[in-house]
C-alpha cells in the first residue's frame, strides 16, 4: 500500500467517530426534504450535503492540530494531502452511490 492509500485509511480512522451521527442525520434532512418531491432529484440532494463530509479530514486536522502528527509521519507532506483528496474523492464516489441507489429505490417502490 502506498502512502497516499495509508493517508487516505488514516482520514477513515480520524473521521471514524464522527461519520456515523452526522451522516446519518444529513441522510435524514436529504430523505426528509424529498418527501413530496421527485426521486430523480436525490442525487443531486445527496451530492450538495456530501462536501460536509469530505471535509471533515481537512477540519478535524485544524481542530486537533493534527499537522503535528503528519509533520512526523514518514511519509512526505504531498502524501498527506493527495490522501485527503482521495479520502474526499471517495466520499463523493460513496454517496453519489447511495444517492442513486436511494433514488432507484424510491422510484421503484415510491
Amino acid at each position: 500500500m502506498n502512502a497516499v492509500a495509508r493517508m487516505a485509511m488514516l482520514d477513515l480512522r480520524t473521521v471514524a467517530p464522527y461519520r456515523n451521527r452526522q451522516s446519518l442525520v444529513l441522510l435524514a434532512i436529504v430523505v426528509a426534504l424529498m418527501a413530496n418531491k421527485p426521486a430523480a432529484l436525490i442525487p443531486a440532494l445527496v451530492l450538495l450535503v456530501t462536501p460536509t463530509i469530505a471535509a471533515y479530514p481537512f477540519l478535524i486536522a485544524d481542530k486537533s492540530d493534527l499537522e503535528t502528527l503528519y509533520a512526523v509521519l514518514p511519509v512526505p507532506r504531498r502524501s498527506v494531502l493527495y490522501g485527503h483528496y482521495v479520502w474526499a474523492l471517495a466520499s463523493f464516489v460513496a454517496t453519489l452511490a447511495l444517492g442513486l441507489t436511494l433514488a432507484f429505490t424510491l422510484a421503484r417502490f415510491g
